[in-house]
């Protein structure tokens, strides 16, 4: 398969339900899990629309009455009164609810979809953006290329929002063009213009955007920063959230927030009027174990991006349903290639070829959640078909094979003694490996030392607390591997550009001390062809600017074997998102369906209005 149209990028309009059949009775999940998000941010529903009641006329059938009015997911905090201004010290809300994106990336279509955006361009050095005129604030205002202009301009105050953005303006009521440094990779301009909440109304914002504008000296700017980050904002206070997405804020204690459909919304896949119930919200849940007794019981609706254990799963009822969607990350080693002997690639390379993937997987804490790495090379699995297509089998895939893991070892100097490997200076191959995230994070750091034991590698597995990891031994170069995420970012498509530039620029390869220049064998898909020094910042350059669709392919596949050949991390499995809904009382799209496998299907249900109350 050919990597994903790039035509499709620059859809302008999506058509109304992106495809998809509408509401299913039966639901045909999938076994898996993964890792827990923030406040398990979940849609919702309402109750809203025709007929809830009153009086018909005699040839009107009144519409069926909800079983229930409420789509309750789980608020992981208790909900006390707190700080809801997205810039501020304090901030506790994430705006599910509450924001819309001006487009999201549809991962298994392959396109973005719009919502407040209804219509974007990349022509050369220009990009255009119109946002769809049914869009209004929770108060009536309309939204407005002013309103997005004054997010831009906040968030540029805080730090330049873009890579290849020069500078933006509006160029009508609700258009806005964006002046770009050089002509740039279309798929990578629109992600990071598409992908974000829009959340600063004008006239809660607008003050700190213009005093942003007008600021000359850095004193000036970070004075507006403080006072932005001061400002206070509270629902029932004077200075409130306003919104723009389905639902509106109707009530908030420290036990459950109540959210109520806003009357007024359209997005352009689905309108307010079509939904048949009226109030979203989350009720606060403390511990994994009395989430799935809450959901069992009918106390919440859905309960998504999780890791519940194996027993969480089987005590649902038969009216819970699940699925696991697969993440574009996973559990993998990161030498410290300013360590001896991690700073040679071949001890990288062996340690791989020491370790079972599959039994990583299948052989863990919450297995069912995960699966072996295909090809380490910072492409997820479901993402080799689009990103590698037929050039897959050009890569490594570090298939359990100890003596190819013996002979790496032997050609870097190392010698075996009494089944016990030794570094080339005679000293014990005793690696400690660290493990900061807790969790099955332990278990699987567990069964990886346990391997390299087997092997020969007297490997020892320590485990430490995650502030202590990321606030100092990272930061300060004390380790000789942890076990991490095998990618530094989250979602953005799976994309390479995104995925291993994460690792081979920037924060990780300065924890690291990944090369800025490194060698690598070439052509792609040639372990032993002749060596060519790749400059990785001018690698990743090249692909953020590469506009013939053949160019950024051949670069993406660069990149890859960049990784698979170098390994600035070691990835080991992909991991997946559990998420449960209740099936008894609501109708979701298929949970094996195109829109509900991919990051987040709670969010994409709700907004595109794949989600119903069951009627009595």
């Amino acid at each position: 398969m050919e990597p994903h149209d790039r035509n499709a990028y620059s859809r302008r309009r999506v058509v109304k339900g992106i495809g998809l059949t509408g509401v299913t009775l039966g639901l045909a999940g999938c076994s898996g899990d993964t890792d827990g998000g923030g406040g398990d941010g979940a849609s919702d529903g309402g109750d809203g629309g025709d007929g809830q009641g009153g009086a018909t006329s005699s040839d009107e059938t009144p519409s069926p009455e909800p079983v229930e009015s409420t789509w309750k997911g789980v608020l992981t905090k208790p909900g006390e009164d707190g700080q809801h201004n997205p810039w501020g010290k304090n901030y506790n809300f994430d705006g599910f609810f509450l924001y819309d994106h001006l487009g999201r990336y549809h991962g298994n279509n392959h396109e973005f979809v719009g919502f407040v955006a209804d219509d974007w361009s990349v022509d050369g050095t220009t990009a255009t953006l119109q946002l769809r005129d049914t869009y209004t604030w929770h108060d009536g205002d309309p939204v407005t290329a002013d309103d997005l202009v004054t997010q831009l301009d906040i968030e540029s105050l805080l730090g330049s929002p873009f890579d290849t953005v020069d500078s933006y303006e509006k160029t009508g009521e609700r258009s806005i063009e964006f002046s770009l440094s050089k002509p740039a990779n279309e798929f990578m301009v629109l992600n990071q213009i598409l992908s974000r909440r829009l959340q600063a109304k004008t006239s809660i914002y607008g003050e700190f955007a213009e005093r942003a504008r007008d600021a000359g000296s850095e004193e000036e700017k970070q004075a507006v920063i403080t006072d932005l980050q001061e400002m206070e904002l509270q629902f029932g206070a004077e200075k409130h959230p306003i919104g723009n997405g389905p639902w509106q804020f109707k009530s908030a204690s420290n036990q459950e927030w109540t959210f109520e459909l806003y009357e007024d919304y359209d997005n352009g896949h689905f309108s307010a009027d079509e939904r048949n119930f009226s109030q979203a919200g989350w009720r606060y849940v403390p511990s994994k174990s009395k989430r799935s007794l809450a959901l069992a019981n009918d106390r919440i609706d859905y309960w998504t991006k999780t890791h519940p254990t194996q027993a969480q799963i089987e005590q649902q009822p038969d009216a819970v349903d699940w699925n696991k969607v697969p993440l574009y990350n996973g559990y993998g080693l990161v030498a410290n290639f300013n360590k001896e002997p991690w700073d040679d690639r071949r001890v990288r390379q062996a340690m791989l070829y020491a370790i079972d993937f599959g039994l990583v997987a299948e052989n863990t804490s919450g297995a069912y959640q995960r699966d072996a790495i295909e090809i380490p090379c910072g492409v997820s699995n479901s993402m080799l078909d689009t990103y590698l297509g037929d050039a897959q089998d050009q890569y490594l895939t570090y298939e359990k094979d100890r003596e190819r893991a013996a002979q790496l070892l032997r050609d870097a100097g190392f010698s075996k003694s009494d089944g016990t490997w030794q570094k080339p200076d005679g000293e014990p191959f005793a690696p400690t490996i660290k493990e900061g995230r807790g969790g099955y994070w332990v278990s699987i750091g567990q069964n990886v030392t346990s391997q390299l034991d087997n092997f020969g590698v007297d490997a020892e597995l320590q485990k430490v607390g995650h502030t202590q990891m990321y606030g100092e031994i990272v930061p300060n170069g004390n380790f000789d591997v942890i076990g991490d995420w095998w990618s530094g970012v989250w979602f953005q498509a799976g994309y390479p550009g995104y995925h291993i530039r994460a690792v081979t620029l920037g924060w990780w390869a300065d924890q690291t001390n990944y090369p800025e220049q490194i060698d690598i064998p070439m052509p792609v898909g040639d372990p032993n062809g002749s060596t060519e020094t790749v400059d990785v910042a001018q690698l990743f350059e090249d692909l953020s600017t590469a506009q013939d669709p053949a160019e950024e392919q051949r670069l993406n596949r660069k990149a890859a074997w960049l990784y698979n050949m170098t390994l600035p991390k070691m990835p080991i499995t992909v991991e997946h998102d559990i998420n449960l809904f209740d099936t008894k009382n609501w109708e979701l799209p298929p949970l094996d369906g195109e829109l509900m496998q991919q990051g987040e299907p709670h969010w994409w249900a709700d907004r595109m209005g794949e989600i119903q109350a069951r009627t009595k």
